[in-house]
């Protein structure tokens, strides 16, 4: 895909995470080149739960579809999208909060495309 492609779509995830979530309160920032973390400051667990599985479901089915309108049509590639939910009081350490969340990361997305 490319340095610069993959950075555009760690990019537009970012923003499509922050637009998604921010109804509810949610923040987003991307802390390495490969990964955004979020926060839901006012959402219990099972509340973050039904909106990451919406969120996955809308990526899945629309949004990673669209990357391969922006690679060119001899290239291919594999991307996948991981989360992890862990829930957190105002007087938890945000460092222990999220390894949990990060310990508990499945795969909610993914796209791979076939050789044309």
């Amino acid at each position: 895909m490319g340095h610069e492609k993959a950075q555009e779509v760690l990019k537009n995830l970012g923003s499509y995470i922050n637009e998604h979530l921010s109804p509810v309160g949610g923040f987003s920032a991307r802390t390495s080149t490969g990964e955004v973390r979020t926060v839901l400051p006012f959402s219990e667990c099972d509340e973050a739960q039904q909106i990451l599985d919406r969120m996955s479901n809308v990526l899945q089915e629309v949004g990673l579809g669209e990357i391969q309108t922006e690679v060119s049509p001899d290239r291919c590639f594999e991307f996948s999208i991981r989360a992890g939910l862990a829930e957190g009081q105002s007087s938890d350490e945000i460092d222990r909060v999220y390894e949990k969340a990060q310990s508990e990361q499945k795969i909610i997305a993914r796209y791979r495309c076939e050789m044309r």
